[in-house]
């Protein structure tokens, strides 16, 4: 199984505050059986030489074609060839272009047994932004986020202004950058590609998706919105995790930002549901191979 992170400079570990949450995951999977392989994300790898070398990115730069690699060497590696199918599971971010990610592969070749997204976005990640800009306002009150909310809602009118232009490059102002500190090549990418649309082509991958309760970053509800997208796809399952914050470790959470400041583990009911669904398409695999 292949990990890719969510947004921002991540390490393999994807390390957020004291948490460790993509290296205590792979523990935790090791001891169900399950084989894991992680990364640095290529923004951490090469810091701010990414932005200066590349200043016209998209996500097939930043996230996209480096999964696709991992999952090739995870294909090829000694000692996982018999170790069963292949999987994708991405976080967050890494979630929303697991579509993209494991359709790419496929056509280079690579065998994506299932899919599983961990709090997958599909509200446009620039509204997205916005509403947690508005949630951590709301929890916490401060004329200095007061100012934050006010560059992200003007950060989103720069953005779709710029993708109504014909204009190659447009970086936003001192004041209202785009969001998420994106170039507009990165956002016009993005605008072209439909997460829904692409995991319903992918008829014969399985996909678990999973949502939780206490995650402000991506909320519940946006799995309604996935359901409705997804209702005519076979083979798709949606787990609703309550307690559960954005950094997959079970409360107590108060759905702010210092939730990640506290050190805490891994749901071990989100292990339960991923190592479970492995386990089935694997059998699966098994039985369909014979004796």
């Amino acid at each position: 199984m292949v990990f890719v992170h969510g947004s921002g400079p991540q390490d393999r570990d994807e390390t957020i505050g004291p948490n460790k949450v993509f290296k205590d995951l792979a523990h935790r999977l090791a001891q169900r059986g399950i084989s894991t392989l992680r990364y640095e994300k290529r923004t951490r790898e090469w810091g701010l030489l990414f932005a200066s070398k590349l200043a016209n990115w998209t996500v097939d730069d930043e996230v996209v074609d480096d999964a696709i690699e991992a999952l090739r060497s995870a294909s090829k590696a000694t000692g996982l060839n018999n170790a069963g199918p292949l999987f994708l599971l991405g976080h967050s971010e890494g979630a929303y272009l697991a579509p993209r990610i494991a359709e790419a592969a496929e056509r280079q070749g690579i065998a994506v047994a299932g899919v599983i997204m961990l709090a997958p976005p599909i509200t446009p990640l620039y509204d997205l932004a916005l509403q947690q800009a508005r949630h951590i306002l709301a929890t916490q009150p401060s004329e200095a986020l007061s100012k934050d909310l006010e560059r992200s809602e003007r950060s989103r009118e720069v953005l779709l202004d710029a993708l109504k232009s014909e204009e190659p490059s447009v970086a936003g102002s001192n004041l209202a950058p785009l969001p998420l500190g994106w170039p507009l090549s990165a956002w016009r990418d993005l605008a072209k590609y439909d997460p829904a649309a692409v995991l319903k082509r992918m008829t014969r991958t399985p996909a678990l998706l999973m949502f939780f309760g206490d995650d402000y970053q991506v909320p519940a509800s946006e799995m309604e919105l996935w359901r409705q997208r997804l209702s005519e796809r076979g083979d798709t399952t949606f787990s609703p995790l309550p307690g559960v914050n954005h950094i997959l470790t079970d409360g107590p959470n108060h759905r702010v930002p210092a939730d990640y400041d506290r050190p805490a583990s891994i749901s071990p009911l989100l292990i339960d549901v991923v190592a479970t669904f492995v386990r089935g398409i694997s059998d699966r695999a098994i039985n369909a191979s014979g004796p």
